[in-house]
């Protein structure tokens, strides 16, 4: 067995060249042990021996590296094989399976009814004679994309149909364009109403000129906000919500402004001959100007930091129990 103490160092050969080796005593015979690339040089060379041994401890290794072309060109090769191996794993990672592509919303260029759930989208503008889009599923996201749907007086723009009185469409949300010219805007109130449904970003308004009047978005169990209700002449209501929320809306020139079962906040209310915000439940935050009743409230609601001033009658709160706080309404 060859003992620990074994050196690498090169000296120079007889034939005038160095010479890589490793030395060492071989435990089993005592004798000395050379090995080296060049096996002759064991065999020739007396220049190095065993008791010479312990003044090399110590000395730092000296390793010949062989950099012949072959080797050279095999240490090239072996970086750009790697690199193709991962490009190509790359590209089996990034190219979906058949299938699996993402799918885009479900475009809409006419009046229909929606029956299966999922997004949908306006390519264009819409005309109607009577009702323009009827859902009749769950789960239906309808994105006006800034176009608009137009109406000729009558019917409704967008409504829910099913599935029944007693079970309420669920996940319906109606975003981001103009309705003009229906009866009513937004219907998703009768048959049950809605649970989770959202209207929002849209600008609604009645017919030009007419007398017929247009009730803006009625909606149950829902968020209504940032939208611009315009009823114009005739009978009508802007925003009636039961069981939601009624959120930073402008309402004008109808009937009655907003009718709530909820929480009405942030909302600009003008120009009706009714009330401008009928309320049960919390009113923060509101204006109401230029109705025959400003807010009327049905206690025990939370009334707060509203303004209600040249209205016929500013606030009016229906029973006991309510709270009236930081309200301008003189």
């Amino acid at each position: 067995m060859i003992t620990n103490n074994l050196e690498y160092d090169g000296i120079t050969s007889d034939h005038g060249r160095s010479v890589p080796f490793q030395t060492g005593l071989d435990s089993r015979h005592g004798s000395h042990l050379c090995i080296a690339v060049d096996r002759a040089y064991c065999r020739q060379s007396t220049k190095y021996r065993p008791e010479d041994i312990s003044k090399r401890v110590g000395q730092v290794p000296r390793v010949a590296v062989d950099t012949t072309p072959n080797q050279r060109k095999d240490s090239m090769r072996r970086p750009a094989a790697l690199l193709r191996v991962a490009l190509a794993l790359g590209a089996m990672i990034l190219v979906p399976r058949a299938g699996a592509q993402a799918q885009g919303p479900t475009e809409i260029a006419t009046c229909q009814t929606i029956s299966q759930p999922g997004s949908y989208v306006l390519v264009h503008n819409l005309t109607a004679t009577s009702d323009c889009l009827r859902i009749n599923s769950d789960f239906v996201t309808i994105d006006l994309a800034g176009f608009a749907i137009i109406g000729s007086g009558a019917g409704t723009a967008i409504q829910f149909i099913g599935p029944t009185p007693q079970t309420p469409r669920r996940g319906l949300a109606v975003r981001d364009g103009t309705i003009s010219g229906f009866g009513t805007g937004i219907q998703f109130i009768r048959i049950g109403g809605t649970d989770g449904a959202i209207v929002e970003g849209l600008r609604i308004f009645g017919t030009a000129g007419g007398s017929a009047g247009l009730d803006g978005i009625l909606v149950r169990g829902a968020v209504v906000r940032g939208n611009t209700v315009v009823c114009g002449a005739g009978p009508g209501i802007g925003i009636r919500v039961v069981n939601g929320s009624v959120t930073g809306n402008v309402v004008e020139a109808c009937e009655d402004g907003i009718d709530a079962d909820g929480v009405v906040s942030g909302n600009y209310v003008s120009s009706g001959s009714g009330t401008g915000i009928n309320v049960e439940g919390t009113a923060i935050g509101n204006t109401v100007t230029g109705y025959g009743v400003g807010i009327s409230a049905t206690c025990a609601s939370n009334v707060t930091d509203n303004t209600a001033v040249d209205n016929g009658t500013n606030l009016v709160l229906n029973g006991t129990g309510c709270k009236n706080t930081n309200n301008v309404a003189p």
